[in-house]
This record gives C-alpha cells, sequence and structure tokens, in this order.
C-alpha cells in the first residue's frame, strides 16, 4: 500500500526483548485519517496480547517506522509447538 521502493526489517534481541522494526521509504500514513485502518489495529492488539509495546511513526511523504518490543519473558511460559 505505501509504493515503496526499499523497505528495511530488522531482528533484535537483548537480555529481555525481541525488538522487530520495520522501515520503509514510501508515502507514509496520511495525518489526514481520522483513524487507524484495519491493519494497523490488529497489530497494536496483537502486540498487547503478548504485553509487546507497538509503535507506528510515520509523516505524508517520509515513509514508515514500525517498531514491536516483545518482552523475552512472554516466549519462556509459552510451550513450543512442533
Amino acid at each position: 500500500h505505501s509504493n515503496a521502493g526499499r523497505i528495511r526489517i530488522v531482528a533484535t534481541a537483548t537480555g529481555h526483548e525481541l525488538v522487530l522494526e520495520v522501515i520503509d521509504d514510501g508515502d507514509g500514513i496520511s495525518e489526514g485519517v481520522a483513524s487507524p485502518g484495519i491493519g494497523q489495529r490488529i497489530m497494536k492488539y496483537r502486540a498487547g496480547l503478548i504485553g509487546a509495546d507497538f509503535e507506528i511513526r510515520s509523516a505524508p511523504g517520509e515513509g514508515a517506522y514500525i517498531r514491536c518490543r516483545i518482552p523475552l519473558a512472554h516466549f519462556s511460559h509459552q510451550p513450543i509447538q512442533p
């Protein structure tokens, strides 16, 4: 949707969290949008289910930056699925 020419996906783990970042050079998210789209709401909702911090930063014509910080403690309580 963003008309991006480039996208970068970064995953970083620290001692206490996993940080996922998505950065693009697309159109950005218009300030005139009254409320976030369904995709943004679903991402924020799902992040909340696992106790993660979710952030979107964007400006029209300047691309988008999305970050999800997931506490590693969340993974220690989950059974491993085959």
